[in-house]
């Protein structure tokens, strides 16, 4: 991996835009980053892993620390880096969380971290991920390396040089493992330990299967396992291959029983065969003996009744011939009756003609006379349904007649109406457009009123936002002091931990025994242990102290950034004004409201008289029409 060049805006130390162009100490091999102290030669280290891992190793991972406090609520806070590995060329480019100014409105908007990932191809950049999620999973593939292992081999930051070199050996195994690519070997060997385990456990519960199937065949084989110079003890503690080989000659012997016990089978089953046929054979016979005799006894009692299953014979034939005439006889009986019928409805027509006064001497005749009376009464029965409605439709007409004229007035009426309506809407356009400006001014007064109130209360409070914000940056300052002193007494620490780390050494080794470090069993020179030596407790002790200065450091920190944004926010709220001039404003503004409101008041109790005695008059009219329409209906 190599650099090509950086650029820090709103970041760290640096509020203005800042480049640094690595490859222009490409010719110089090492080159070496000097200044001030606070001058940022850190913060263009962390400028470097805070685009690649979204943090920078002094803040542990608290982004807000990031945006330089020289920053304005409009300045912008980038990160950008350009680096290549291999033979492409990438550029990543980041933003922290941070509070700008709205861009509509007054208060402050929260910015949302961002991050986009780009490709030098061809001449041009070109986009390959974005958002942080994204590019910190594409930036792992590419770099190849954790935040954690770039911080110890890449960029070793600021006071952690001796912590690579007082690591535990797994850890710095585990980091050099990570360099050198053998996670591959690794996975040979535990593969080919995986296996060597696997084969051993299958051929431990292969020799404990067989050993079982041993057994049951030593029980199953019972004098045949014996052996003519052996016994069953001897075999049963006799390892596994002897076992088998008796197992075998037991086989043998075993097989040879069994073959000359399947020849006893076959020779009992042809004869069980034959005596199953024999048997088989006698059964039908005496099955067909008792057939015959049963038919033998069947054929005698046929015989008893003869005489009687020939007359029954008889009685059928004649029965069959007289079923083909039962459907005629059914059939004449229904025309009897019916006949029988018609003659009685004959008779009784003839008498009740021969009582009206009329004769006819034929069928034609008297169909004529049927058709003739059926017409009249037809129109009998009309005239007779006109008569009865006629009185009906004559009152209807009368009723309709009076609705007519009726409806006719009602028309003249809303005829004259309309010819009111286009005065009235004028009129009332008119009013609506006065009252309409009348209540913008008045809400523009009010709004007036509302934002010097907001403007007066902000004015008030500035003082006191002012005098907490000095004792924030006060107290910000005094916790770097104590942050930088617990820092300096870690670093101390650790560098006399370092140069008395041979003295501990030499402070362990034994006459004869091996060196740890270099092997030798002589050791003619040992460091000297220092007088004040410096333990892992007193370490320990110091990074906690360092540890809880961080803390009270980083909230001191984040208490004057919040202050320095309440100040800046009021600060937009009130402008150049002061609370004199805002107070007298409001003052002001309070006597034009009320004056507004009292004319407002004024005006809507003339027009609300107005509105009434007109609404009295529309509902009168309206009542008028109503009692009307109701009528009418």
């Amino acid at each position: 991996m190599r650099l090509h060049r950086l650029e820090l805006e709103g970041f760290g130390p640096f509020r203005d835009r800042q480049v640094v162009d690595f490859d222009a100490y490409e010719r110089d091999g090492i080159f070496l980053i000097t200044g001030r102290t606070g001058a940022g030669k850190s913060s263009v280290l962390d400028g470097v892993c805070f685009a690649l891992y979204g943090s920078a190793p002094r803040y542990e991972g608290t982004e807000k620390r990031l945006r330089s406090d020289h920053c304005a609520p409009e300045d912008p806070t980038t990160v950008s880096v350009e680096f290549t590995v291999g033979d492409r060329r990438w550029k990543v480019t980041r933003s922290p969380e941070y509070r700008r100014r709205k861009r509509r409105g007054d208060g402050f908007t929260t910015l949302a971290p961002d991050a986009h990932l780009d490709e030098f191809v061809d001449g041009e950049w070109i986009g390959r991920q974005r958002g942080p999620r994204n590019v910190a999973l594409e930036l792992d593939e590419i770099v190849g390396l954790s935040q954690q292992q770039f911080l110890q081999v890449i960029l070793l930051a600021q006071n952690r040089f001796a912590e690579f070199l007082l690591a535990k050996n797994d850890e710095r195994q585990r980091l050099l493992r990570t360099l050198f690519g053998t996670k591959t070997y690794e996975g040979y060997q535990d593969a080919l330990e995986q296996r060597r385990k696997d084969g051993e456990r299958s051929l431990s519960t292969a020799l404990e299967s067989a050993g079982v199937l041993l057994d049951e065949a030593e029980r199953v084989a019972g004098d045949s396992w014996r052996d003519d110079d052996g016994d069953a003890g001897e075999a049963a503690t006799a390892d596994p291959a002897a076992r088998s080989e008796r197992a075998a000659r037991a086989q043998a012997r075993l097989d040879y029983r069994a073959d000359a016990l399947s020849r006893e089978r076959d020779a009992a089953d042809a004869a069980h065969r034959a005596a199953e046929a024999a048997h088989a054979a006698r059964r039908e016979l005496r099955e067909r003996h008792e057939a015959r005799a049963r038919s033998r006894q069947a054929l005698a009692q046929l015989d008893a009744r003869a005489e009687e299953i020939a007359r029954s014979r008889r009685r059928r034939d004649r029965a069959s011939a007289a079923e083909a005439l039962r459907a005629p006889l059914d059939a004449v009986d229904v025309a009897r009756n019916r006949a029988e019928s018609a003659a009685v409805a004959w008779r009784r027509a003839e008498d009740e003609w021969g009582r009206l006064g009329e004769s006819a001497s034929t069928d034609a005749d008297l169909a004529a006379v049927i058709e003739q009376c059926t017409g009249e009464i037809a129109v009998a029965e009309r005239a007779l349904d006109d008569e009865t409605t006629l009185a009906d439709l004559e009152q209807r007409l009368g009723a309709v007649r009076d609705r007519v004229g009726e409806i006719d007035g009602l028309l003249v009426g809303i005829d004259a109406g309309r010819a009111d309506l286009p005065v009235r809407l004028a009129q009332l356009d008119a009013d609506l457009s006065a009252a309409t400006e009348a209540a913008g001014a008045r809400d523009a007064l009010a709004e007036r009123r509302a934002a010097l109130a907001v403007r007066v209360d902000a004015a008030s409070t500035l003082d006191r936002l002012e005098a907490a914000l000095r004792d924030a940056e006060a107290e910000h300052v005094d916790a770097l002091a104590r942050l930088e002193a617990a820092a300096g007494t870690v670093r101390t620490l650790l560098r006399r931990r370092l140069d008395g780390h041979a003295g501990e050494l030499a402070s362990s080794l034994v006459p004869g025994e091996p060196c740890a470090v270099c092997g030798s069993r002589e050791h003619p020179a040992p460091a000297a242990v220092p007088d004040d030596p410096v333990g892992d407790d007193d370490i320990a002790e110091a990074e906690q102290r360092q540890t809880v200065a961080s803390d009270e450091e980083r909230r001191a920190a984040a208490a004057a950034s919040d202050a320095r944004a309440a100040v800046a926010e009021v600060r937009g709220v009130v402008g150049d004004a002061t609370i004199t001039s805002l107070t007298d404003d409001l003052a002001r503004a309070d006597v034009d409201l009320r004056r507004a409101l009292l004319d407002a008041d004024a005006q809507a109790a003339s027009e609300r008289d107005l509105l009434a005695a007109d609404v009295a008059a529309q509902r009168q009219e309206l009542a008028l029409l109503e009692q009307t329409l109701a009528q009418t209906r």
